[in-house]
């Protein structure tokens, strides 16, 4: 698949995937006392390495600067994600939505990964 289909895949899914987390978030924006939150621990990791990939991209001339900024929008489209899905669950996310998160930085990641080898 060509880079420029596979980051509209990309930002088609997370666009869809953050709709449906606002239109199911019970909690509104500015409730609760969870201005500390900086994703789920459990995609931490994988966040960290998407963000090197990113970067060595850059540094290597493998993505232009363009392409960067939409798999960095990509990530932080994810991290709104989260941050809708800790005000409904908090700390206990499902399963299903785990899988979710972890479907959708893997769709990033293999993204990032596509761009290396054509780059």
């Amino acid at each position: 698949m060509p880079l420029n289909k596979s980051l509209c895949v990309i930002a088609a899914s997370l666009a869809a995937l953050f709709l449906t987390a606002c239109e199911t978030a019970r909690v509104g924006w500015g409730d609760g006392d969870d201005h500390s939150f900086s994703g789920y621990p459990q995609f931490a990791d994988q966040r960290s390495q998407i963000r090197h990939e990113i970067r060595d991209g850059l540094k290597h001339h493998w993505l232009d600067p363009e392409q960067a900024n939409d798999f960095y929008r990509a990530l932080r489209l994810e991290q709104q994600r989260e941050d809708l899905e800790f005000r409904e669950h908090g700390w206990s996310l499902p399963a299903w939505d785990q899988a979710e998160i972890r479907a959708s930085l893997d769709v990033i990641d293999q993204a990032v990964g596509e761009a290396r080898g054509q780059g």
